[in-house]
Parts: C-alpha cells; sequence; structure tokens
C-alpha cells in the first residue's frame, strides 16, 4: 500500500495523521478540509487506500454512492481523532481494509473494529513439522493456505502444535510474527480430541510421523480450524 492516502479534516487529525505514516513509514498525508467531498471522492476513485481521520458518518455520506463493487474498491479505514479505534469501512476482506485497520491499530494503540464474518471468527492454525523448519516457509505456506481457504492472516486466533515440538525455533518465531504465542498440547490429548475433519493439509516431501497426518482441533477453538504439515528441506 504504497500509495496510501492519510487523509483528515483538523489540525489534530494532520497530527495524528503524521504520526501514523512515520509509524508505518509510508503514506501521504493530506489536509482536505478546503475540499472535503471532492478531494476524498477523487482519492477514492483513483483506487487510493484511505486512511480517513475523522467522523465515521462523513465517509459513509461522501463515499457511500461511490462504492460500486467490494472486489475492486479501494480499502477504507477510519480513524477517530483521538486515535482510539481503526474502523475498517469498505473493502473490508476483498480490498485489504481489515488488515489495514490492524496495522494502523497495531502502529498508534487503538482498538481495531472489524465486522465481517471470517475476521470476527478467526480460525486456529495447527502446525506439524519435522525439526528445523523456518518462520519463513511455515509463513510462505500459511499464506498460501489464507489465499486458498479465504482467510485473513490477520484472523488468525491461535497457532498450537504437539508439546514435542513447543521449542522449534521456526515455530515461535511464526507465532511471535502474528502476534502470539504457540500453545501446546499432549499427544494423549490429542487423541482423545474430537474434531470434524476440515483440516487442509499442506505437505512438502514427506509427511510428519504420527500426529500431523490425522489433524485434531486445538481445545477451546473458534469455528475453524486449519493445519499445515510441513516436513523441513533435505
Amino acid at each position: 500500500m504504497n500509495d496510501l492516502a492519510i487523509v483528515a479534516l483538523t489540525p489534530n487529525g494532520l497530527k495524528l495523521g503524521r504520526r501514523l505514516a512515520k509509524l508505518l513509514g509510508h503514506g501521504e498525508v493530506i489536509d482536505i478540509a478546503e475540499s472535503a467531498k471532492l478531494k476524498l471522492q477523487e482519492l477514492f476513485q483513483a483506487g487510493r487506500p484511505l486512511v480517513c481521520i475523522m467522523a465515521l458518518g462523513i465517509v459513509v455520506r461522501i463515499l457511500g454512492p461511490c462504492a460500486k463493487d467490494k472486489k475492486t474498491d479501494p480499502p477504507v479505514v477510519v480513524v477517530d481523532e483521538a486515535g482510539r479505534f481503526a474502523i475498517s469501512v469498505l473493502g473490508g476482506h476483498e480490498g485489504g481494509a481489515n488488515e489495514l485497520a490492524n496495522q494502523v491499530a497495531r502502529s498508534i494503540g487503538a482498538v481495531p473494529v472489524i465486522t465481517t464474518a471470517s475476521e470476527v471468527l478467526g480460525f486456529v492454525l495447527g502446525v506439524g513439522c519435522r525439526r528445523g523448519v523456518s518462520c519463513d516457509e511455515i509463513d510462505s505456506l500459511f499464506q498460501e493456505l489464507c489465499k486458498t481457504r479465504g482467510y485473513m492472516p490477520s484472523s488468525l486466533h491461535e497457532v498450537a502444535t504437539v508439546s514435542l515440538k513447543a521449542n522449534e525455533p521456526g515455530l515461535r518465531e511464526f507465532a511471535a510474527k502474528h502476534g502470539l504465542c504457540a500453545a501446546s498440547v499432549s499427544r494423549n490429548w490429542l487423541k482423545s480430541a474430537i474434531c470434524p475433519r476440515r483440516a487442509l493439509k499442506f505437505k512438502r516431501k514427506l509427511a510428519s510421523p504420527e500426529w500431523p497426518s490425522r489433524p485434531r482441533c486445538w481445545r477451546p477453538a473458534p469455528p475453524r480450524f486449519s493445519f499445515l504439515n510441513i516436513a523441513a528441506n533435505a
């Protein structure tokens, strides 16, 4: 989102916008006080992702008539001037507004407000791997899984694995990268857990032994559970 536009109407809003741009490392801060409707609609129709530091109602009234298709509309996030909330308004799942809202919230310490079902429900990722699998390899397959299943990476709720693999550096780094801790359970617990077989396997070379080939749910868990089965490179 290198063409991100951070727009505001007031001095306080512009101050927050400049702070946000610095924290994100990108974003053009634009004062639209003189012609809010015209400038905001121009930016939206140009396809630029928008962070609007102003009242939600203003954005809805101005951009509502411009919204055409959730698959092509640019993402729009609204932030209040106090920096308390980052609200995904348009282009939530398809356009990337949910992810943008999460990025903005993390940057300024706000609460992300996301209402699309896939993000609200969240999902648990069970990871089975051989020794030495890197964070990059896990993350690469995780991104592939998200694209295949229609998940947003930001909706990851929990990372779980068998206790024998709980201290794998690559797995722990992956969990930390997504702001989570890697939860672990015993093999005996896994054998007793019952879950509908809805897991999607991603295999590389040989499958890891036992549990990875028979995925179970991490409990307590949200309604969706997905599984990565990763063998280390030879």
